[in-house]
């Protein structure tokens, strides 16, 4: 038998960490292998606190986190963490001398909502209305009143063919029995 051979630590630090309570109240953290936009944005969108650089104290507590993924589409996968490993990453940046710089969403402007400002991909939802207020002539969600009454008559037709195939058929007369088949 050979030596077997020890695996070596890798000297790869991760440089990018995000922690904090999702839109859910679940508590989330990750650490990534670099810091970039991308990774900046997504965790923007989930509301989490990102740090980078992050002082030798914190980066100690932060090892802990797993390993966060970000996909090539801008989606990513945080996990979910302990609490109290929030709590104790959270108190690392309050520490006095701490070097770490945090990033965090911006906050919305006053008098705007979280639910008003909906990012989205598609030019097509874009003008939708957010709530029934703001519904007004002319917008989807009168055109949803159409198709279910489409739906429900597609429906019925296709009950009242059902009951017509079940229905007993008249009898042939006596005289056309013997053309009927």
């Amino acid at each position: 038998m050979g030596k077997q051979q020890q695996k070596k630590p890798t000297a790869n630090a991760d440089k990018f960490f995000a922690f904090g309570i999702d839109d859910n109240g679940k508590p989330r953290g990750a650490r990534f292998a670099e810091f970039n936009e991308r990774a900046l944005n997504f965790i923007n969108e989930l509301k989490l606190t990102g740090v980078f650089p992050a002082s030798r104290a914190f980066a100690e507590i932060a090892a802990k986190l797993p390993q966060g993924r970000l996909y090539s589409s801008g989606k990513g996968f945080v996990p979910n963490v302990r609490r109290d490993l929030i709590e104790k990453l959270e108190a690392a940046l309050v520490v006095p001398g701490d070097e770490s710089q945090t990033h965090r969403p911006a906050a919305p402007p006053e008098g705007q909502s979280d639910e008003a400002t909906v990012r989205t991909i598609s030019p097509i939802t874009s003008g939708l209305p957010r709530s029934w207020e703001s519904v007004g002539v002319g917008h989807v969600a009168q055109l949803q009143a159409c198709v279910v009454a489409t739906v429900l008559a597609v429906r019925a037709r296709r009950r009242n063919a059902r009951r017509a195939a079940r229905a007993p058929r008249p009898p042939v007369p006596r005289q056309l029995e013997r053309f009927s088949d």
